[in-house]
């Protein structure tokens, strides 16, 4: 799960100096240019897990209290790796492996989960799904209230998962439902192990002909783009309620996590909803070739020679350079950048970032002797 955005607090207490946080970012843009599938590399907000699935080997640092701690873990074997916000989980070839707290709170124990042929693996912050898609299986531990309870729900003909920090939402095309499990309030169910979602207005969901299911944090969206609409649940607050929405010929659905963009490319119109931190894009011109990027407090719609900003107006840059910077044509990859970190700086920076953030160095060049690592550096020009 990459995250290079401070998180919210859950009850640690993580390193918050500029030295923790300028490796945090290192450690993420290094997690980006392993080339390869063999290497998966996942961290939640206190600790970091790298496993070499072609060796089976593993290393974990950070909290010990929160995943950093995977010394006793067996990595042989492991397919998958996932974290939630407190605990990690592995599948493997013949079951799976979890650490960090365990019991009812966090999934950090799934000692008595019958994971063998489990393909897939979803999260909510405290607890995990596994999921074999090709036999209709699927598992859930950690937090009943959650996520961690899905006894009742029909896999055998899901087509979509998806996961917001609260809760799940399944689709079965061939049936055109939806089904939901873990907080009512954040769009789960009120069925306990799951059944019908649970809607902002306490109604029945329209969710026929979904192609698409968007997650924020704490809300859905299905988008059936063949027909160009959307339907919304969950939180209001934060995109649960898109009964104000009346673009019609939906072609795409974007989120920050606390609100929802959705767009008409056709017509180069759009709009939004949700939270203030992006949910009022009323004077943005979204014609012509447009990308859309987003931190969790705001969004950029950035164009050939220009861009613009909405959301938190504390968090939104301004975008003045973007003409200059920008070319007619071009295509952008936005990544987080800060001017003290050139390529020099970052090249020789790996060992000083594993050291920033306790990770055993000597283990980690072994984890990732084969493939090659490099960095893959954004131009300073």
């Amino acid at each position: 799960r990459f995250q290079l955005l401070p998180s919210e607090s859950q009850g640690a207490n993580p390193r918050s100096s500029k030295s923790s946080d300028m490796a945090r970012l290192l450690i993420s843009s290094l997690i980006l240019a392993v080339h390869g599938s063999e290497i998966q590399v996942v961290y939640n907000d206190y600790s970091f897990a790298m496993v070499n699935l072609a060796s089976g080997l593993g290393e974990c640092w950070g909290d010990s209290r929160f995943g950093g701690d995977c010394s006793s873990v067996d990595f042989t074997g492991v397919t998958k790796v996932s974290a939630n916000a407190r605990s990690m989980a592995a599948l493997t070839s013949s079951g799976g492996v979890c650490w960090g707290p365990g019991g009812l709170s966090n999934g950090g124990d799934c000692s008595g989960v019958a994971l063998s042929g489990m393909k897939d693996l979803y999260y909510t912050d405290f607890s995990f799904a596994a999921v074999d898609p090709v036999e209709g299986r699927g598992v859930c531990w950690g937090n009943y209230r959650y996520g961690g309870n899905c006894t009742t729900i029909d896999f055998s003909h899901v087509t979509q998962i998806a996961q917001n920090r609260f809760a799940y939402a399944a689709f079965s095309a061939s049936t055109g439902t939806m089904q939901c499990w873990g907080s009512d309030r954040y769009g789960g169910s009120v069925a306990a192990g799951g059944g019908a979602c649970a809607a902002f207005t306490g109604t029945s969901l329209d969710v026929s002909g979904t192609t698409q299911i968007i997650a924020g944090k704490s809300a859905f969206v299905a988008l059936n783009k063949n027909a160009g609409t959307i339907t919304c649940w969950g939180l209001s607050s934060q995109g649960g309620d898109c009964s104000s929405v009346t673009l019609t010929g939906i072609t795409d659905v974007y989120t920050n996590g606390v609100a929802f963009l959705a767009l008409n490319k056709n017509t180069g119109s759009g709009q939004c909803w949700g939270n203030t931190a992006g949910g009022d894009c009323s004077a943005i011109d979204f014609s012509g070739e447009v990308q859309i990027f987003s931190t969790q407090s705001a969004f950029l719609a950035l164009k050939p020679g220009s861009g613009q900003c909405w959301g938190n107006t504390l968090r939104v840059a301004t975008v003045a350079a973007w003409t200059s910077v920008v070319s007619h044509g071009s295509t952008a990859t936005v990544l987080p950048f800060f001017s003290w970190m050139t390529p020099s700086f970052l090249s020789a920076g790996v060992d000083l970032a594993m050291e920033a953030t306790g990770a055993p160095v000597e283990a980690f060049k072994a984890l990732t002797s084969t493939p090659r690592v490099e960095l893959s550096l954004p131009s300073t020009r």
